[in-house]
């Protein structure tokens, strides 16, 4: 099985990112489940748009669960 490393601090504040919008992430995400994700699948599809979606509820404040952005 392989490892997880922890993220790297690189000395960065998490507040000195800068994130893309939801909406984008959203878009970006469906290209790669679309095109590159069939043809090779490095992450777990269902795993991952689970804990998407619920990242995005926690950030977003929101109770409910979101309409999915993703396939």
């Amino acid at each position: 099985m392989a490892r997880v490393l922890p993220p790297a601090d690189y000395g960065m504040e998490k507040t000195d990112l800068l994130f893309l919008s939801w909406d984008r992430q959203g878009l970006l995400i469906k290209i790669y489940f679309t095109h590159l994700h069939p043809v090779f699948p490095v992450i777990h599809k269902d795993w991952f748009l689970a804990g998407y979606s619920h990242r995005q509820v926690q950030e977003s404040g929101f109770s409910e669960k979101p309409a999915k952005t993703c396939m």
